[in-house]
């Protein structure tokens, strides 16, 4: 439970029961969940946000999304009705992309997608977009994890401090199969196409239940104050990224703030669609 109080989720969810919406996708001997519904272009796959199923952390938008776009939820190893986690499975970005990439095949063939990328979910959408750009149409990141931000605060945090975040990411490392500190790595070492449309929205609002994993006041500033700092630093990810502050919002944005999560993807979308009429395309950086 640590690692979910650090980012803001609720743990692993339990298993779901029967539901004729979800589907299975078979990707090197395992099957993950996925659900679609809806109809209309682009497509907009929901990327799961690391510790909590994916069906629970987009409920208060997927259904009203997919009144006008085909929308597509994808649960991860572990999670919703997704295959529980194999034995010393563990996995970086790099493997989430390909699990990723059979999704956007299957479910849109050469058609570019949209990707929502929520907290540790937006490093995911980065990698692939980064490294499949054509597949790609535009990125909307919801208080997406910066790959710098944990590199910062093991260089600032008291050792004591640390020793309890890293408590926290072994948590992670155990229960959810996902290596973090390497993902980082993998993110670190892309870039995103120079003219990729990106709308980020970051919380407003300090995430104080970071207190609970028992770090102490200066850690839990230095936890916020970094987090803000880079999520502003995202701004140069490419030519054509914007960003907006849930102002009433912690990390929970969805559940918060909904309407402006769909406000913003409806202004992602309207610039996808614009940039597909016009002819553009993605550009890699010179």
């Amino acid at each position: 439970m640590m690692l979910a109080l650090l980012i803001g989720g609720a743990g692993a969810q339990t298993r779901a029961g029967a539901d004729e919406t979800w589907q299975k996708l078979l990707v090197k001997g395992h099957h993950l969940a996925y659900q679609c519904q809806g109809s209309g272009s682009p497509t907009v796959l929901l990327e799961s946000p690391g510790a909590v199923s994916a069906a629970e952390a987009y409920r208060g938008i997927a259904a009203v999304l997919a009144q006008s776009h085909r929308t597509c939820i994808f649960e991860r190893l572990g999670l919703g009705r997704s295959d529980p986690l194999p034995p010393g499975r563990l996995q970086t970005v790099k493997g989430r992309s390909e699990e990723l990439d059979a999704l956007v095949l299957r479910e849109s063939g050469e058609a570019p997608v949209v990707l929502v990328g929520y907290s540790l979910g937006g490093l995911v959408v980065r990698h692939y977009a980064a490294t499949q750009p054509q597949r790609v149409a535009g990125l909307l990141l919801v208080d997406a994890v910066h790959e710098d931000w944990m590199v910062e605060l093991k260089s600032k945090m008291d050792p004591e401090d640390w020793a309890r975040v890293e408590d926290a990411q072994q948590w992670f490392r155990q229960r959810l199969g996902y290596d973090h500190w390497d993902s980082q790595a993998e993110v670190r070492a892309t870039q995103l196409p120079e003219n990729l449309p990106v709308r980020i929205i970051s919380r407003g609002l300090p995430y104080l239940r970071v207190r609970f994993i028992g770090i102490s006041e200066p850690a839990v500033t230095l936890f916020n104050d970094s987090h803000d700092r880079l999520q502003a630093q995202m701004l140069g990810l490419t030519s054509r990224t914007s960003r907006v502050v849930a102002r009433g919002s912690e990390h929970m944005v969805i559940e918060s703030a909904p309407e402006l999560v769909l406000s913003e993807l409806a202004l992602l979308l309207r610039d996808v669609l614009a940039a597909a009429h016009n002819g553009a395309h993605n550009r890699p950086r010179p």
